[in-house]
């Protein structure tokens, strides 16, 4: 999994400049800023759990290049669509369900819940461009969605090794 001392470095900065920011459109600019840049963090987060799986799992070429296509592909980080179907087709459904069984319920609930928050606001700010005043959430509400997404990978990571999928 990606550093989280990296992500909590970054949006510090983000946060830092956003209490200083003038006008309308520097403290939009920083909240787009901040989303997308934690966003990204939680794609190469998924990716590198993904490739892991991917190398203790598969061996047959043509599937190896089939999952890296999909990974390569999946730009999203919705909890179901795009982390839980692309590391079931890894690991197989069978294991996935067990994995989500032994999980700390409450954990990855609270997971779920992050990337469900992320989801539209990542969506909105990563397809545009800030031309007149809007809401956006401040680095300060970022940054609080970290231990969730944090804890719910190492959760899973977690039973992953306990499964020997990892």
């Amino acid at each position: 999994m990606a550093s989280k001392s990296y992500i909590e470095n970054n949006l510090k900065i983000i946060a830092r400049l956003f209490k200083t920011a003038k006008g309308d459109k520097e403290p939009l600019l920083l909240s787009k800023l901040a989303i997308v840049e934690f966003c990204g963090w939680i794609e190469d987060s998924f990716d590198e759990v993904f490739y892991k799986c991917l190398r203790k799992n598969i061996r047959e070429r043509r599937n190896i290049e089939h999952i890296e296509k999909a990974i390569t592909l999946n730009s999203g980080f919705s909890y179901k669509r795009h982390f839980r179907n692309t590391l079931a087709s890894i690991i197989g459904y069978k294991h996935f369900e067990n994995i989500e069984r032994k999980c700390n319920s409450l954990i990855i609930d609270r997971f779920r819940n992050a990337l469900n928050k992320l989801e539209a606001p990542r969506n909105t700010e990563a397809h545009s461009y800030i031309k007149s005043v809007r809401n956006i959430d401040s680095p300060s509400v970022i940054i609080s969605l970290i231990p969730d997404i944090y804890n719910g990978l190492c959760e899973i990571l977690k039973q992953l090794k306990k499964h020997k999928l990892v």
